[in-house]
């Protein structure tokens, strides 16, 4: 007698078919959770990125606004302040008289009691210190100090006397204003005569009230 085979439980199939499915909704959740949860790890991320390239654009935009440009140089070179002139003295020249710009000489005979000079001038300021002497080797024969009250160019005509006769030698004008020398020059008087009594020094120019 041959047996006969038994039917297939109903409820195998369908349990499999659950389980898979079970399977499946697991998967799927567990998947929905990693990327639930990368989110929000991967937002904060983005956000300091976000924040950060805000930061360097806004340092940026800054630093060149603030960045001096060549036409902001250039303006400001356009009002740099340009120093003074300096003293100019020039057209230096003695004579035996006044000078009247024929009669000057280069050289004095032995014994001259009077020497004149004159020169040009120009851009010395009012309230300068200016100092003039006369002198012969180290020895100062004279000196003029003051404070310059103008006016700042013109010529400038002097004389210097000395009853018994000028000692014989090379002497030197010198001019400064403000310290500086701006002017020197010599005059010679010939022969030996060795006579020597200076005025000394005097805190006024002649010419200037």
């Amino acid at each position: 007698m041959t047996p006969t085979p038994k039917p297939a439980h109903p409820l195998s199939d369908r349990g499999v078919i659950i389980a898979l499915i079970s399977l499946a909704g697991t998967i799927v959740v567990a998947y929905l959770s990693y990327v639930n949860t990368r989110m929000q790890v991967e937002a904060p991320i983005r956000a300091t990125q976000t924040a950060e390239s805000k930061a360097t654009a806004f340092s940026l935009a800054t630093a060149s606004a603030f960045r001096p440009s060549a036409t902001a140089t250039a303006t400001i070179a356009t009002f740099t302040m340009t120093a003074a002139p300096r003293p100019l003295f020039t057209d230096f020249v003695v004579c035996p008289v006044r000078c009247n710009g024929f009669n000057g000489v280069h050289t004095f005979p032995e014994k001259t009691q009077e020497i004149h000079a004159q020169w040009r001038y120009r851009y010395v300021a009012a309230g300068a210190e200016y100092e003039r002497t006369w002198s012969l080797g180290t020895e100062v024969w004279v000196r003029y100090a003051c404070i310059w009250k103008g006016p700042s160019e013109g010529v400038e005509n002097i004389s210097m006397t000395e009853g018994r006769g000028f000692r014989s030698g090379t002497w030197t004008v010198t001019i400064r204003v403000n310290r500086e020398t701006v002017m020197q020059e010599t005059v010679v008087v010939q022969g030996n005569w060795d006579y020597w009594y200076p005025p000394g020094e005097f805190d006024y120019c002649p010419g200037q009230k």
